[in-house]
């Protein structure tokens, strides 16, 4: 059955995923230091959870058992797509890690905004993945 294993997917993978996050910001709200959302997500730690999500995806693709009949141009397109997703975001995050140690910082707004673009675009490409994987699965 696709339903449960999508919506077990997205509450272990992607809940559990930004649950570090939310977490730390919740906290911060309790105490009261200041720190925004934005200036949260400006440190990279959404584009580690990025990485994993569509790694995870490509790897569930490749995998996958059930089909004999090889990649099809769909998962062969969703397969490149997570592994570029993952590699950017790795990168992005090395860089923004390594830039902050540097006196010319980067800045955590373009940070934040870049992270939450891609993080949108890793939960649709790693969810289609896992959608297309388990209902092939299922027939």
């Amino acid at each position: 059955m696709v339903g449960p294993k999508l919506q077990h997917w997205f509450f272990f993978g992607v809940l559990f995923g930004v649950l570090p996050i939310a977490l730390c910001f919740v906290m911060n709200t309790l105490v009261r230091s200041g720190m925004t959302l934005t200036q949260l997500l400006g440190r990279g730690e959404l584009l580690i959870v990025t990485t994993s999500l569509a790694a995870a995806a490509a790897g569930q693709i490749i995998t996958r058992k059930g089909s004999h009949t090889g990649i099809t141009n769909v998962l062969g397109f969703l397969v490149c797509l997570n592994i570029l997703l993952a590699v950017a975001t790795a990168g992005l995050f090395a860089f923004v890690s390594f830039a902050s140690q540097t006196p010319n910082s980067v800045d955590g707004a373009s940070v934040a905004q870049y992270s939450v673009v891609l993080f949108a675009s890793g939960v649709v490409t790693a969810g289609s993945s896992a959608l297309i994987v388990e209902w092939e699965q299922a027939k």
